[in-house]
């Protein structure tokens, strides 16, 4: 378990074959989950077209909702984002 562990962490990452393969399939928007802006910035270089967002706070999420009802196929009439109002249910 050890050594995969090693190599895992000490492997080359190509992810220049990964946006080759996101192209190729025709990837339309690209979020990256925080820490974020590392992997949208080679993404917009690369991936000339594709709407990128790096979801970096709280602040972030709408943009990604969005995003993924635009992208995704998702139904806009999906589950509502949850309520902040904190109030007990009166039942």
């Amino acid at each position: 378990m050890l050594a995969r562990l090693v190599a895992q962490v000490s492997s080359p990452v190509r992810w220049d074959l990964t946006m080759e393969t996101l192209a190729d399939l025709g990837t339309t928007g690209l979020i990256e989950l925080a820490p974020a802006g590392t992997l949208v910035g080679l993404a917009r270089r690369g991936l000339r077209g594709v709407e990128t967002l790096a979801l970096k706070t709280p602040d972030d999420l709408e943009a990604a909702r969005r995003m993924i009802v635009e992208h995704g196929g998702a139904e806009e009439t999906a589950a509502p984002p949850p309520s902040t109002d904190h109030e007990e249910d009166p039942q």
